[in-house]
């Protein structure tokens, strides 16, 4: 049986992945665990734990995943499905090594399972990189979110049986291991849709998206925002990673042209390798001379300064391009009372809908979203705040219900676990 008070954490330290472990460690080490990281950059983790958390707890140890050579990946003509393959051998290396120390096998979370995952990957390379119990978290179970016709269905079907001798290539199914205890997923719809995917002893549920709480704000620390603020009455903002699947080059071109009463916030760095060269021109240029309706602040903004662009804003853009999952902006939006702007489809939509959050476009153009513009007003926002249902959304995704579900993650490991004999 596993000791309730240790954990194994697995992340690729990237991204939002470093913002999520800040979430999810403190928790672990309040309830007295002893909490082993094991992540691709374990020098760079520890120094965020302690700078940025002040974190030098002796009971929070960070590991490198062994990095293993290409040689054994020889003959596999996919690159990806290789390097795939490589990540889950380091893993369980790194794993057993952990294991043979300590004389015993702790249980796992893997924060993001699906990071490394493919089509063609067989459930022996999962049970062989995690041999322990485990649970996840699936963070974009996209092939559940895309749909496709039944003769589109077909021709996939008989291509990867042709191709790869699969009947039916899944990026999922690799994870139907014996070991896995409970998967969770961000898209709590999507549920019902993969439990056919996995054998009825492991377990599926939702996992909250959290946000950091932020109780105060610098007011001065953005005083262009202030400025802009009382020159506008009405302002729809677009905030965070600014790439092109969160419609920037949209808006822009929108901002451009409106005459409208509404005015437009861009606020965080702009991730310009999404963008092509001309693409990359048009922006600068734009962010050079910005018109008057336009305030852009192109840079990265800490926590205060990104709640002060929400508190700012009287509609939040989240009608992201080919975008099927969770958006912790769509959840901040809601923790502050701020309606949001969503695409017609997929899982911001639904919530949106299901929530009444907002409003959802036609589709994701800047005629449909200058259309909707015009229909909005001060009295129209006001209406839909009133009839929103902000906190009974928001309180799925709290602090509270991360805790429960890493309780249930620390309960489901008292399940007995098989005896770890040391490497010879």
């Amino acid at each position: 049986m596993a000791n309730k008070s240790e954990i194994v954490l697995i992340s690729h330290w990237f991204g939002h992945t470093p913002f999520f472990m800040a979430c999810l460690v403190p928790i672990f080490l309040e309830k007295g665990c002893t909490v082993y990281h094991l992540t691709d950059k374990p020098e760079e983790a520890d120094l965020f734990f302690q700078e940025s958390l002040g974190c030098q707890e002796s009971r929070l140890h960070h590991l490198g995943i062994e990095e293993v050579d290409e040689s054994h990946t020889e003959g596999i003509k996919d690159q990806r499905l290789a390097e795939v393959i490589r990540h889950w051998k380091g893993v369980g290396l790194s794993l057993r090594a952990l294991f043979a120390r300590l004389g015993r096998e702790v249980g796992i979370f893997h924060t993001w399972v699906d990071l490394f995952s493919h089509p063609l990957l067989r459930r022996e390379v999962i049970e062989d990189g995690m041999s322990a119990p485990w649970t996840g978290l699936y963070v974009h179970p996209a092939q559940f979110r895309i749909t496709k016709s039944r003769k589109r269905q077909l021709l996939e079907t008989f291509q990867g049986l042709i191709k790869h001798g699969r009947w039916r290539p899944s990026t999922i199914k690799a994870f139907n291991s014996r070991f896995a205890r409970k998967i969770y997923f961000y898209d709590e719809l999507i549920i019902n849709p993969v439990r056919s995917s996995f054998r009825k002893t492991t377990r599926l549920g939702a996992f909250p998206d959290p946000v950091k709480q932020v109780d105060s704000i610098n007011r001065d620390s953005l005083p262009e925002l202030k400025e802009f603020r009382e020159r506008n009455p009405l302002i729809l903002s677009l905030s965070g990673f600014l790439s092109r699947r969160k419609g920037l080059l949209t808006l822009i071109r929108l901002a451009s042209r409106h005459q409208g009463p509404w005015a437009f916030l861009f606020a965080g760095a702009v991730e310009w390798d999404s963008f092509s060269e001309a693409e990359t021109r048009e922006i600068k240029q734009f962010m050079e001379h910005p018109p008057k309706n336009t305030l852009f602040l192109g840079r990265k903004l800490d926590d205060a300064e990104f709640k002060s662009v929400f508190e700012n804003s009287d509609l939040v853009y989240v009608a992201y391009e080919n975008f099927f999952h969770s958006s912790n902006v769509q959840i901040l939006a809601a923790l502050l009372g701020k309606p949001i702007l969503a695409g017609p489809r997929h899982l911001i939509s639904e919530r949106t809908r299901n929530y009444d959050l907002g409003w959802c476009l036609p589709e994701l153009t800047g005629e449909a979203v200058e259309s909707l513009l015009k229909t909005l007003d001060a009295e129209s926002l006001i209406l839909k705040k009133r009839g929103a249902r902000f906190q009974e959304f928001t309180e799925q995704h709290s602090e509270l219900v991360l805790k429960q579900r890493i309780d249930e993650i620390l309960n489901l490991f008292q399940e007995p676990l098989p005896i770890c004999h040391p490497l010879q």
